[in-house]
């Protein structure tokens, strides 16, 4: 009778545990929790694992809930900063899709359909730049990067730049658009328009920099280092509808990009600068504006540093002072100063140089003092102890 009991307890644990045993396969599986899927295993939700079902791959974090719409971070890169010091910092490895499948061997949209991310047939993502059907992509946090231009090593001045569709642009132009503007009296940003910044990439996808020829035209691509100011590294952008000083000698480029033509240009008009008179400036065959004196068509003309041409007016020159006419050459006979409320005249000579003494013109003598003025309508002026009397023409009288 003991014994039939035993046996009895015995089946009735087994029957009990194969009950239990199979509640729980039953229970197994996907499980919805709220918004969120789970997997059950022997019972439990699977945590910081992956799961095959139906030929995807998923995985649960933490917390037992199916990871989706964003990257695991489950690979280290190590690299080296500027002052030589390695770091290291976590990288995507793979992306669950919106369904919560890894994405495997090709693409899917992310960050809400920001954003492209891909991935190799295994699933692992590429990280910086990914040769994929032929052409060139860059990657960073896992997404891929499109319309920009990139320095991809840290320290190295060599830039690239990424098409709309994420290709990186090879042997021909680029160009950006991106927004300005200004800051009003209350510091609120005003945005004003959009501007296109244009970039020239190389067979090899490198964007120029300097000075370049393209198609038989000039072009300069912004370059560290180009002038005293241009002190920091920045992008080489194409200089257009401008006018600065590369190494020394200043230059204009056309809305196009192209160099400007030798020839006259009114500066204020050409770049709408708003004053009330012309600064022109001579463009030489080299491409660079003149300074200092030159001489056109047996005529002599005088550009200070900034290259603007003296126009109608009185300068300088090392001490000795010169006359330059609405043409801008140098004043060979009567000048009259254009900034005084008087009529004042001067007379130069053919070397430019203003008279400041006696001078005979035409059987009349006149008299300029030192700063080359006529004396006019003046009686009894007197010169070297003698006074003179000259007329309203400034013709010595008597």
């Amino acid at each position: 009778m003991k014994r039939f009991l035993v046996c009895f307890l015995t089946l009735s644990l087994i029957l009990t545990g194969l009950a239990t045993g199979a509640s729980a396969a039953a229970g197994d599986g996907w499980k919805q929790a709220g918004e969120e899927w789970q997997y059950f295993e022997n019972g439990e939700a699977v945590r910081e694992k992956w799961i095959q079902s139906n030929g995807k791959w998923y995985y649960f974090d933490g917390d037992g809930y199916m990871v989706h719409d964003q990257f695991l971070y489950l690979t280290e890169e190590t690299e080296t900063d500027e002052n030589g010091e390695s770091y290291t910092y976590n990288v995507p490895t793979y992306y669950m899709q919106s369904d919560g499948s890894m994405l495997a061997g090709g693409w899917s949209r992310c960050f809400n359909g920001k954003a492209w991310a891909y991935a190799y047939e295994d699933g692992t993502l590429p990280h910086k730049w990914a040769k994929i059907d032929g052409d060139w992509y860059y990657f960073s946090h896992g997404y891929m990067y499109e319309n920009t231009v990139i320095r991809p090593q840290e320290g190295v001045s060599t830039y690239y730049a990424i098409g709309k569709d994420g290709k990186m642009v090879t042997d021909g132009w680029f160009g950006r658009e991106y927004k300005y503007g200004h800051y009003d009296e209350n510091d609120q940003w005003i945005e004003d328009g959009t501007r296109t910044s244009w970039y020239y990439a190389n067979k090899d996808g490198v964007l120029l920099k300097g000075w370049q020829k393209i198609d038989g035209e000039w072009y300069f691509f912004y370059q560290k280092g180009y002038s005293e100011y241009a002190d920091f590294e920045n992008a080489p952008y194409m200089f257009s509808n401008v006018e600065p000083e590369i190494n020394g000698k200043y230059y204009i480029f056309e809305k196009s990009g192209t160099l400007a033509k030798s020839g006259w240009v009114d500066t204020n008009a050409k770049f709408e600068w708003g004053e009330d008179q012309p600064f022109w400036v001579y463009v030489g065959e080299d491409g660079a504006e003149k300074t200092g004196w030159f001489q056109l068509d047996g005529k002599w003309y005088y550009a200070n540093e900034w290259a603007w041409v003296a126009t109608n007016t009185l300068i300088d020159v090392n001490g000795v002072t010169y006359a330059f006419g609405k043409d801008c050459a140098l004043v060979d006979g009567w000048f009259k100063n254009p900034w005084s409320s008087s009529d004042i005249w001067y007379y130069s000579t053919e070397n430019g140089i203003l008279v400041s003494t006696w001078k005979q013109i035409d059987g009349v003598w006149y008299y300029f003092n030192e700063d080359g003025a006529m004396m006019h309508d003046v009686k009894d002026y007197v010169i070297d102890g003698k006074p003179y009397t000259f007329d309203k023409s400034g013709a010595w009288v008597k």
